[in-house]
């Protein structure tokens, strides 16, 4: 996906799909829950495998989003149009003596590395820019240092991002959707306990800010937010994905303000959409009288279904808060749908991550003290498929750092069920007490 044309080589970002099977040709419009969630992927890619190619795409995909998607009040926007000038991928696609005159010929050998033919390889003699290998082979494959080429490469991208500057650029969807910003928030959160750079975490703190001020009344969110446009009530994807975001934002500051908040809305979903002989919640609160039948939406599409987030939100949140309710209520949700997921993977993908979660070793990773911040960077960059991180550097009401914080160290303790290791004031041994 990341090598081919469905994601923008220059500007960073991914298309909304691709209309063949090699992930070559797009359909242009970039929307924002697509690139949320890849941020997500490829920040855990990137823990997992130390790819330098998926830590580029992160940090692209950002900077696209920033750059092109981003409000001044630092809410994200929904989607980019896939047509400008009437004509679909027209800001995106080149002529072939366009990019050759912009390279130069010092940066001929683009012409190779972005799949480029005079011809075109698209329709209209256009080209699309795609990688047909990666950066290291196409190296090997030339004769070039590796490392020069992924130095020199990002300077030729802002020759070709100056001239697609000037170009009539696509329609923008200004509607600020609450849910697709819980994505981004989550996102940049997974991208920030990865890679540790300051202004992801900046984004994420200035888009909850955003949702907090305006799109929130007590522990009522607001689906959309548009100026001069009526407000209508959020529904269960918007507050899954708010509370999911907060919950990462917790993990990564460890500012209880984000807990707390995404508890009260918590309590508002559990009291306006949960269906206790179903198990399950409804879509819309039921307080939303206009409608004839709530349904209850249980498939992944696009989002992740909403009760799949909510089963992982309710996890853990009830691990860190120490909520058996909450404990109980996921557990019933996985047993109503467990039985579903393996005839039909392709649609029940986040459940089986949920169920993951509540069948396999969950690591509570608790760390009390002065330098639980420094602890916290080095254990939420290690990869581990379930891991928890709770923290604080003084007393906190949390039942897992209760008597945990001890002047002048920091102690970190590796726990499962609330039942806790030995602990270490090392990161290098608490990390080996990762196991999965």
């Amino acid at each position: 996906m990341a090598h081919g044309g469905l994601y923008d080589q220059i500007g960073g970002g991914f298309a909304r799909y691709s209309v063949d099977e090699k992930w070559f040709a797009p359909h242009f419009e970039k929307m924002l829950y697509d690139n949320a969630q890849l941020v997500s992927l490829f920040a855990l890619g990137y823990s997992l495998s130390g790819s330098e190619k998926y830590r580029t795409v992160v940090y692209q995909t950002i900077e696209f989003l920033n750059r092109e998607m981003r409000s001044q009040e630092g809410a994200f926007y929904s989607a980019l149009d896939a047509d400008s000038e009437g004509v679909e991928g027209k800001f995106y696609v080149w002529d072939y003596d366009e990019f050759v005159e912009t390279v130069g010929k010092d940066g001929d050998f683009l012409v190779d590395f972005y799949g480029l033919t005079p011809e075109g390889n698209w329709e209209s003699g256009q080209n699309i820019l795609y990688c047909k290998e990666s950066l290291e082979s196409f190296a090997t494959a030339k004769g070039m240092d590796p490392v020069w080429l992924r130095n020199i490469v990002p300077e030729y991208q802002e020759k070709l991002m100056a001239v697609r500057h000037k170009r009539i650029r696509p329609g923008l969807d200004n509607k600020i959707i609450c849910g697709w910003n819980g994505l981004m928030i989550k996102a940049l959160t997974d991208a920030y306990a990865v890679f540790s750079e300051k202004k992801f975490l900046t984004f994420a703190l200035k888009c909850a800010g955003f949702l907090e001020q305006s799109m929130r009344v007590d522990n009522q969110l607001y689906r959309t937010y548009q100026k001069k446009k009526e407000m209508v009530p959020a529904f269960l994807e918007d507050y899954a994905s708010v509370i999911s975001g907060y919950l990462g934002l917790y993990q990564v500051t460890f500012d209880e303000k984000w807990l707390y908040s995404a508890q009260n809305l918590m309590s508002f979903v559990i009291d306006n959409f949960y269906d206790q002989q179903d198990s399950l919640f409804y879509y819309t609160d039921k307080k939303s009288h206009s409608l004839i039948a709530r349904k209850k939406e249980l498939f992944d599409n696009v989002i992740p279904s909403s009760n799949s987030v909510m089963a992982s939100n309710l996890l853990i949140m009830g691990s860190i808060l120490d909520r058996k309710s909450y404990l109980d209520i996921h557990h019933k949700m996985i047993d109503r749908v467990s039985s579903l997921i393996p005839p039909d993977p392709a649609y029940m993908s986040n459940w089986a991550t949920a169920y993951s979660f509540s069948n396999f070793a969950t690591a509570e990773v608790v760390i009390g003290g002065e330098q639980a911040e420094a602890h916290r960077k080095k254990l939420a960059a290690h990869f581990h498929p379930h891991k928890i991180m709770i923290g604080s550097t003084k007393e906190s009401a949390l039942s897992l750092l209760k008597n945990r914080i001890v002047p002048n160290d920091t102690k970190i303790y590796v726990c499962y069920n609330q039942t806790c290791q030995l602990p270490t004031s090392d990161p290098e041994v608490a990390i080996q007490q990762l196991t999965y």
